[in-house]
């Protein structure tokens, strides 16, 4: 295993180890009310904790879900400056997204990489390829598909791909199985509702936009207002007093 790969893995460990527990303001959105006027949509208080990979929520200190954080659950969208994003995930079969607001900037980005780092998989052990079966051994090295977890030889896992949602910045190493799987999925029924929950998040982020702009339009018109009051022009002295 080469450094890269060792303080890969040592990354990943350290944050699924870690206890994450935090309040957040919640919106939750169906397919049937994201059209909701954001300015009527009630914001609740909520507690949720990251543990042992598994995304637990609180409301009035009851456990409210407890939701196993896989491939079902992703950041679809974020807005560092109002320390929100939308976190899409299925409840008893059901598709969700929740819009969440952190209280300070530190624990929206704690949050974002963690939710994102624990939907990894466990890296797989063995002394074959666990593709084709060929033994590994000075000449042959072997490889981790990022998707899945397996240990694979070099021409077994010879694919790479974007794993955003995971927290990789780079394409990674994937092997064949992922690669189709994921083509499978964009034209299945799983690939529709991915698709849906995008469009959910997108007009979430639209009508949000819309709405600061909004709010700045009509600050920016009460200051043009007073900028031509005469009676307030008149009232200034020679330094503006």
């Amino acid at each position: 295993m080469g450094n890269s790969q060792i303080k890969e893995e040592k990354e990943t460990s350290e944050v699924k180890d870690q206890v994450f527990e935090s309040q957040f303001k919640r919106i939750i959105y169906t397919p049937n009310n994201f059209n909701n006027d954001p300015k009527n949509t009630e914001w609740n208080n909520v507690l949720l904790k990251i543990e042992g990979g598994v995304l637990y929520s609180f409301m009035d200190s009851r456990l409210e879900h407890k939701v196993k954080i896989n491939k079902a659950i992703s950041i679809s969208a974020e807005d560092a400056h109002l320390k929100e994003f939308l976190l899409g995930l299925q409840l008893s079969g059901e598709d969700f997204i929740w819009r969440l607001r952190s209280e300070t900037l530190v624990e929206f980005i704690q949050w974002k990489k963690a939710l994102m780092i624990c939907r990894r998989p466990e890296w797989q052990k063995s002394n074959v390829c666990q593709e084709c079966g060929a033994a590994f051994h000075v000449y042959r090295r072997s490889h981790h598909c990022r998707s899945c977890g397996r240990q694979l030889c070099d021409k077994c896992s010879s694919y790479f791909m974007d794993l955003e949602s995971m927290g990789y910045i780079t394409q990674q190493r994937s092997c064949k199985k992922c690669i189709s799987e994921w083509k499978m999925i964009r034209n299945s029924t799983t690939g529709s509702m991915i698709e849906e929950r995008k469009r959910i998040s997108r007009s979430i982020m639209k009508q949000k936009m819309s709405l600061l702009n909004a709010t700045k339009d009509s600050f920016l018109e009460k200051d043009l207002k007073e900028s031509s009051n005469p009676s307030l022009l008149c009232g200034m002295g020679k330094d503006g007093f």
